[in-house]
């Protein structure tokens, strides 16, 4: 009984949180251009923050568990990263769900909390209606979805479709001329003994929407897989190789031509990951890893060419860490990251704003981590290793209930 009360109690907290926040905004509808910078030790400093490997494994196969994360970029700027998901059966062979995730994305930060409701259809098959009722309603997405899942396997769709009550609802008296759909998929599935793949997909088809009391017209469409191998080399040992891809176009375009808060941004990112983990969570542990990023962007202001830069950035990260126990479940971390940059924001006809760099960046982070079967929280600090400053700090908290 006590579970399911506090099962109910973090799902009102986090929709409340989510409701507050940002009224979870459909992830097209950012129509505004990214409110933060991507400098050159950004995805370094990034990779120092995402959550432990065996965080997003034991995150993934439980039914109830929250995975969060959550840094510092620079003084001004703050990555936070939140997923929430919690299931209690209703009626026979029918359960009631609620998901919520938050993160940032290069649009900026964005949150769902859906609620839903399944009906299995089979031991292994499901099927359910979702959607976000806590939405302001222009925003409250409704979808469907289908799920496959064994005690070695899984995979999840989701089709969320065009909001039913958009039109005419909203106080930008705004409507669709092109429907938004979002499909989000993810797939696990075992190969041979130790080894299995993994397959994700985040696709925003092509959308326009007509804002006439603000009277401009917002375009939008990101498509976003990746995929991966899990190889478990050995007990305690395990290799993680994981590729992703970007390819995002949105545009503002006023109903006067000479509206200056125009923009176009295109923007193709290509990552891949590569990590060797040796050791127990709670105890003895290290990794090995190598992440390549290619970055590419071109932010177009038509009609303030100040603001008009194309970003070009490529990032070959080398990064391990070593932990050891203290007392009882608490543990020392230490890690090394240095990323070999070339970083190029160049404003055509602002050159003071213009920044590059080619050289290299590292920082040297500690944390203190307690882990035992279901809780799992670390809290860091870092410090620059190519110039003698604070590299920020850093939390993240995996539970299993």
């Amino acid at each position: 009984m006590y579970r399911c009360f506090y099962k109910i109690i973090l799902g009102l907290l986090f929709a409340v949180m989510g409701a507050e926040r940002s009224w979870a905004l459909y992830r097209g509808d950012e129509y505004k251009p990214r409110d933060y910078q991507i400098g050159p030790e950004y995805f370094m400093d990034r990779l120092s923050i995402l959550p432990t490997i065996e965080s997003l494994l034991w995150y993934r196969d439980a039914d109830n568990a929250y995975l969060g994360s959550a840094g510092s970029y620079t003084s001004e700027d703050l990555f936070l990263i939140q997923n929430l998901k919690l299931q209690h059966g209703l009626f026979p062979e029918t359960k009631f769900a609620f998901n919520f995730d938050m993160d940032q994305d290069y649009n900026g930060s964005y949150e769902h909390h859906f609620l839903e409701l399944d009906g299995p259809t089979n031991g292994l098959w499901s099927a359910g209606l979702m959607g976000e009722p806590m939405a302001r309603k222009e925003y409250a997405d409704i979808g469907v979805m289908a799920q496959r899942k064994t005690e070695a396997a899984q995979a999840r769709t989701e089709f969320i479709l065009p909001n039913f009550v958009f039109g005419g609802k909203n106080a930008d008296n705004a409507y669709y001329l092109k429907n938004p759909y979002n499909l989000r998929f993810f797939g696990w599935q075992p190969l041979v003994t130790g080894l299995e793949v993994f397959v994700t997909a985040d696709l925003d088809f092509p959308s326009e929407t007509d804002y006439v009391n603000p009277e401009f017209i917002f375009s939008y469409q990101s498509y976003k897989p990746a995929g991966g191998v899990i190889w478990r080399v050995a007990d305690r040992q395990m290799i993680w190789l994981e590729g992703q891809y970007e390819n995002t176009d949105k545009a503002r375009n006023g109903y006067d031509v000479g509206d200056p808060k125009n923009f176009h941004t295109e923007r193709q990112v290509i990552q891949g990951r590569l990590e060797y983990v040796c050791g127990a969570p709670n105890s003895y542990r290290s990794t090995l890893g190598l992440e390549y990023v290619n970055f590419t962007e071109s932010n177009d202001y038509p009609n303030d060419s100040t603001s008009t830069y194309d970003l070009d950035h490529l990032s070959r990260i080398a990064y391990g860490t070593f932990q050891m126990p203290l007392v009882a479940l608490l543990c020392l971390q230490m890690g090394v990251y240095v990323d070999v940059v070339n970083h190029d924001q160049d404003y055509l006809d602002n050159p003071k704003e213009t920044e590059q760099k080619a050289g290299w960046d590292g920082k040297v982070p500690v944390a203190l981590v307690w882990n035992d079967k279901s809780f799992h929280a670390q809290v860091g600090v870092s410090m620059e290793i190519d110039e003698p400053k604070f590299g920020g700090g850093y939390v993240g908290l995996t539970v299993i209930f």
